[in-house]
């Protein structure tokens, strides 16, 4: 008797949880792609009270591989979206990700911005996406948006 209450109070929570899909529904739920530089973009994932936190970074991490994909990209990392540094300079800046003296990650976009490397998480999420597989980060912060859709 006791499993079966517990079985029928995990499928009512359950149904509660925010699907995965596309934001704009009821309430705004649900996850929204915006795209804010050439490679650059940013997720944002809204989830009710009832869906398991995890779920909100499963869902980014899996509307950010299918964005890295129809930007043509095959690679994606999370970048900082709490402290960035802005140079705008008049000559060449270093693009891409770079590896800084003081051993952090860091990737510069053309407009010399700069973001810090980071593991994704909270309701909005910045990202960049490579065609190659960037060999500068660590194992376990660059995600196969190929890999990532098919799990």
């Amino acid at each position: 008797m006791r499993i079966l209450l517990i079985a029928i109070l995990t499928v009512i929570i359950t149904g509660c949880a925010t699907s995965y899909r596309e934001a704009g529904g009821p309430g705004n739920l649900g996850v929204k792609a915006t795209i804010i530089d050439d490679n650059v973009f940013e997720v944002t994932s809204r989830i009710n009270q009832s869906t398991p936190p995890y779920l909100r970074r499963e869902y980014s991490i899996r509307k950010a591989a299918e964005t890295s994909i129809k930007l043509g990209c095959s690679y994606f990392v999370a970048v900082g979206n709490v402290r960035q540094s802005f140079t705008q300079s008049s000559h060449v800046v270093n693009t891409g990700l770079q590896k800084l003296d003081n051993g952090s990650l860091v990737y510069v976009s053309k407009s010399g911005t700069q973001y810090n490397v980071v593991n994704p998480s909270g309701m909005v999420v910045k990202y960049v996406c490579f065609n190659d597989k960037p060999d500068t980060v660590l194992p376990g912060l660059v995600f196969n948006a190929k890999y990532v859709l098919q799990s």
